[in-house]
């Protein structure tokens, strides 16, 4: 069974062995086994009782840098992009990479259709100024969409807007709300694998050379 829309309040503890899950409507689910995908910072010292991990392990755990989060443009189109599968649009100081998945795997949406995403990386600095709370904060949204859109149209793919049929957006916050991670970040705690001085590697890179340069328009 999936439960859609349940907020998770703490990882229950038995023993000294993880137990289960309690939710934020005081239901209690025991299991041998919790898989938490989301931040590690929260996992840990948000959703386990403090006596669970020693102080100073939990201070180092709160003390972790968090990577880059994004903004994050979801398409539906009435159409099939010729373009690669995979491209990256550098252009005024704005960055971002666009997925064409559907030239490659066409299962991927209804015949003659195409799912395509922009995804645009923050920095934790700018990643943090998204709040939802914020009175401006869907039109924010909303204009940065639209500028990724304009821009993938004007440098690769002429007249995209006019084959959008589903829009969705995510930014920093949501991130935020669904990975409860502080700052929406995406790719787990900031760290550096070096290939070369050009190249970083692994999914949690810390975001700022080769080609995480995190600029993008604010």
């Amino acid at each position: 069974m999936v439960r859609l829309k349940t907020c998770i309040a703490s990882i229950l503890v038995d023993d000294g062995r993880v137990a289960g899950l309690g939710l934020a409507n005081g239901e209690r689910h025991h299991a041998p086994l919790v898989l938490a995908n989301g931040d590690v910072v929260t996992m840990l010292t948000e959703l386990l009782a403090p006596e669970h991990l020693p102080t100073t392990y939990a201070d180092r755990v709160r003390a972790i840098r968090r990577g880059p989060s994004a903004v994050l443009v979801s398409l539906g189109l009435d159409t099939i992009p010729a373009q690669p599968a995979r491209m990256f649009i550098r252009e005024g100081g704005l960055e971002f990479g666009i997925g064409n998945p559907s030239v490659i795997d066409q299962t991927l949406a209804p015949p003659g259709h195409a799912a395509l995403t922009i995804l645009c990386l923050l920095s934790e600095e700018v990643a943090s100024t998204w709040r939802r709370g914020d009175i401006d904060y869907r039109g924010r949204k909303t204009a940065f969409a639209d500028h990724l859109i304009k821009v993938t149209e004007r440098t690769v793919m002429a007249g995209l807007s006019q084959h959008i049929i589903y829009s969705e957006v995510a930014s920093p916050a949501t991130f935020s709300r669904y990975a409860r991670s502080i700052n929406g970040n995406i790719y787990g705690a900031a760290r550096k694998s070096m290939v070369s001085p050009d190249q970083d590697a692994g999914a949690w890179v810390d975001a700022g050379r080769g080609r995480n340069d995190n600029r993008c328009w604010n």
